[in-house]
């Protein structure tokens, strides 16, 4: 069963421009190591650090307002399967909020000229 759906869009050109300006500061804010070295592994890192938090902003869309408590950036983590696909793991917050609600979340990237976009379906565990 749906629990909740969410969706967001980033400017790779902005999130580009804040890397530039505020560089490991803003990367060990909002994304953890293992996000950061997938990332910076990339020939186009900002495209890919777009992706991750437009993940992140749609898991927070999608997850019901009185479930959310205090969640921080870094609990979201947006790593990749073998084949590629990407996929959450959570801690802390998000991942209490999950666990006692009994859900579990996917997620969907797609990046394209200027934007990358995310949507993310948050359902009961089976």
């Amino acid at each position: 069963m749906v629990s909740g759906i969410g969706v967001d869009i980033v400017s790779i050109v902005d999130m580009s421009g804040a890397l530039k300006r505020f560089g490991s500061r803003l990367k060990n804010r909002l994304f953890t190591e293992a996000e950061q070295q997938i990332c910076e592994e990339k020939h186009t890192p900002a495209v890919h650090y777009s992706g991750k938090f437009a993940a992140k902003e749609s898991f927070l869309k999608a997850l019901q307002r009185e479930s959310r408590g205090k969640i921080r950036w870094r609990e979201m983590e947006v790593l990749n399967s073998p084949g590629g696909q990407p996929y959450f793991r959570f801690s802390g917050t998000a991942g209490k909020a999950l666990e006692e609600n009994g859900l579990c979340a996917s997620v969907s990237l797609s990046h394209s000229g200027e934007y990358a976009i995310a949507f993310c379906l948050i359902q009961k565990s089976k």
